[in-house]
């Protein structure tokens, strides 16, 4: 049977991962005895990711080989004993949160296949690439599409003036897939609703109270 490296190369979706592998020097270790566990981005996932975001992994070794790995699990993990675990430690040290609710999650990615069977582990695709430190919310570089789709002259009342702190929430992310389908009036109110002036910290924010942020009037 191939190893996890020659599954991910015949299954030929899984073109920009193997790539990357390479680029990092994983080829070997990925294909040594293991058993390995790995959540893998099909081609699709990758291309969901800014424009730029792979090219300046490739050109960035260590950051590269620390997101790899972030994806990698020691053992073999089928699908079976997944569902039954709320998060498992990677290669890279850091946990991924695992979710299941009609369906399992890792961090914000769905598992689309599992079980993809190896002579060194198990493969299970992945419909996003999930980042070390960020558990719930990505932060590729570059400014996310929400932002983009509200102008910048209509968030002057909540921004420009710092500092400045946001919230990023699981909600947000889901209103910001769908920003194509909104106005931008509405995209623009939700956006000022995430901002607030000064600074914070988690502790404070744990303490229930109300923070004014006065959306412009553009945005009403």
């Amino acid at each position: 049977m191939p190893n996890i490296v020659e599954t991910a190369q015949s299954a030929g979706t899984f073109n920009t991962l193997v790539a990357a592998v390479k680029a990092a020097g994983l080829v070997e270790t990925l294909s040594g005895p293991g058993p390995f566990t790995v959540f893998a981005p099909n081609d699709a996932a990758f291309a969901k990711l800014p424009a730029g975001t792979v090219e300046s992994l490739l050109a960035d070794i260590p950051k590269l080989t620390k997101i790899l790995t972030y994806h990698v699990v020691a053992g073999k993990v089928m699908a079976a004993d997944v569902v039954k675990l709320d998060h498992a430690t990677t290669v890279e040290g850091s946990d991924v949160k695992i979710h299941v609710n009609g369906g399992v999650k890792v961090n914000e990615a769905n598992v689309i296949t599992t079980d993809v069977g190896a002579d060194n582990g198990v493969i299970h695709v992945i419909d996003a690439v999930i980042l070390p430190n960020s558990p719930y919310v990505r932060r590729p570089p570059g400014r996310h599409a929400f932002v983009r789709a509200a102008p910048r002259d209509r968030l002057q009342d909540c921004d420009a003036t710092p500092p400045s702190w946001m919230l990023r929430t699981e909600q947000s992310l889901t209103v910001t897939g769908a920003h194509a389908t909104r106005p931008r009036r509405a995209i623009t109110g939700d956006l000022a609703r995430h901002v607030m002036p000064g600074t914070t910290t988690i502790s404070r924010i744990a303490q229930p109270r109300r923070v004014p942020c006065r959306p412009s009037p553009a945005a009403k």
